[in-house]
């Protein structure tokens, strides 16, 4: 997860990188600075939903964390990760370019769940 924190905001020129842990028993993701938020509304439950990377770029709303307090993004893209049997773990959400305009693509989901 330091790798993440420390490499992926030069990577993508975004202000927000994070990778997200799903707690299946509680529905609740949890991130490596310790931020809870719930998935039943937002970009996150359409990741958990449709269980594929998706991509903003209107105003939007990310989720809720734990104390019913939105989270809004100008612009995100969110991966699903999965483990070898198909679950899926959690979500590695970036967010907020800097840049006019950024996008998923194939090279660069190789590359980040190769560093994971």
């Amino acid at each position: 997860m330091q790798f993440i924190d420390y490499n992926f905001k030069h990577v993508f020129m975004c202000q927000n990188k994070r990778l997200w842990i799903l707690y299946t028993q509680m529905r609740i993701l949890y991130s490596s600075n310790n931020e809870r938020v719930l998935i039943n509304k937002g970009s996150f439950s359409e990741v958990l939903r449709f269980q594929k990377p998706i991509q903003k770029s209107d105003y939007n709303l990310l989720c809720k964390n734990t104390n019913n307090i939105a989270m809004y993004t100008n612009q995100c893209v969110l991966y699903s990760i999965f483990n070898q049997n198909q679950t899926l773990l959690g979500i590695l959400e970036i967010s907020i370019s800097v840049n006019d305009y950024f996008s998923f693509d194939e090279e660069y989901y190789g590359v980040i769940l190769a560093k994971l």
